[in-house]
């Protein structure tokens, strides 16, 4: 959508973006997703570190699908 936005359309000549404002966009959504998803996994487990009951019952669902650890000492 963002490259369509820089091409003229059938009705007006003029493209809604200039290509460096289509550029610009495209590098924002590239390099803002690469910082939201680390900021995320360290919030999830700042909050499960808070919440005994909750982590208990993630690791229960976890070793349920995957099994239990294994011991390997």
């Amino acid at each position: 959508m963002i490259v369509r936005a820089g091409m003229p359309s059938t009705s007006n000549a003029e493209p809604e973006l200039s290509s460096a404002e289509v550029l610009g966009n495209i590098f924002i959504f590239m390099f803002a997703g690469h910082e939201a998803n680390p900021n995320t996994l360290t919030f999830i487990i700042a909050l499960l570190a808070c919440h005994l009951a909750i982590r208990q019952h993630l690791q229960h669902d976890i070793d349920r699908i995957v099994g239990p650890p294994h011991s390997d000492r």
